[in-house]
């Protein structure tokens, strides 16, 4: 958890919640977590909203994560709001 809170910071952003392995990212609108969405599909990562709040994406790696692979999704993830800020300022 403290590799993720310390490593995603993006202006997309607004904040992380959760505990542990199961945290949330909240993007504010919809609109542009669906479009986060599927950009991390696109650069390789799975991931998804929540029903009940559909401006919020999941971070849920599997327990057996390593740091290395940790370390390379949160730059896939980076990426990925990137390219949703590139697009959302086109």
């Amino acid at each position: 958890e403290k590799i993720i809170r310390t490593r995603i910071q993006h202006p997309l952003i607004q904040r992380i919640t959760g505990k542990g392995l199961l945290l949330s990212g909240v993007l504010g609108s919809e609109a542009i977590n669906f479009k986060f969405i599927a950009n991390c599909i696109k650069n390789g990562i799975i991931t998804d909203w929540f029903l009940f709040a559909s401006d919020r994406f999941r971070m849920a790696p599997p327990l057996t994560i390593t740091e290395e692979e940790l370390h390379l999704s949160i730059d896939l993830l980076i990426k990925a709001l990137d390219e949703t800020a590139a697009e959302l300022n086109h």
